[in-house]
């Protein structure tokens, strides 16, 4: 099975969104989730385990499950505070950390600037991504391009790698 990444997912329903990640267990070296990139508004992503895919293709993966299905799932990001110059949440939401951060750069820095988005990758798992760099012992070798797993054990079985320049890459 091909686990390809910012391939179309589809549900029964339709389409919903793309794969933004691979999640892996590197003690037993299985995948055990990938991450589901919605088409709404905000893109919206979590956590999916593979074992609702049902079909996979180069460009396109099938759930076996409708959308409201995946209501329940586990998100892949979370915003987290971020303090200004070590002062209290209380103190920034109330206004007055805002203010004397904000006053030199006014008009153009917002509270939206007091957030960080945090992958929540399970403990002890890891995440790939696409275009995630890959080193061998004597330097660079290239860039995540998708994964090939094993529909049985879900164990990955190749890692295809993309190297050279946009207008001279290889496979």
């Amino acid at each position: 099975m091909n686990i390809p990444l910012n391939a179309t997912v589809y549900t029964q329903d339709g389409q919903i969104g793309r794969s933004a990640c691979i999640i892996l267990n590197p003690i037993d070296q299985t995948v055990t989730h990938f991450v589901l990139q919605r088409n709404d508004l905000f893109g919206y992503q979590e956590l999916v385990p593979v074992t609702l895919i049902k079909e996979a293709t180069l460009d396109m993966l099938l759930l076996n499950c409708s959308t409201q299905d995946l209501a329940d799932l586990e998100p892949f990001t979370k915003s987290e505070f971020i303090g200004v110059n070590g002062a209290s949440p209380d103190f920034v939401a109330n206004g007055w950390g805002q203010a004397i951060f904000a006053w030199p750069y006014s008009p153009y820095v917002g509270p939206y600037n007091l957030t960080v988005n945090v992958e929540q990758v399970p403990p002890g798992e890891l995440g790939g991504h696409r275009g995630a760099q890959v080193e061998a012992t004597n330097g660079r070798v290239g860039q995540v391009d998708e994964f090939l797993v094993n529909p049985t054990n879900f164990h990955i079985t190749h890692l295809v790698l993309r190297e050279g320049h946009l207008w001279a890459s290889k496979r």
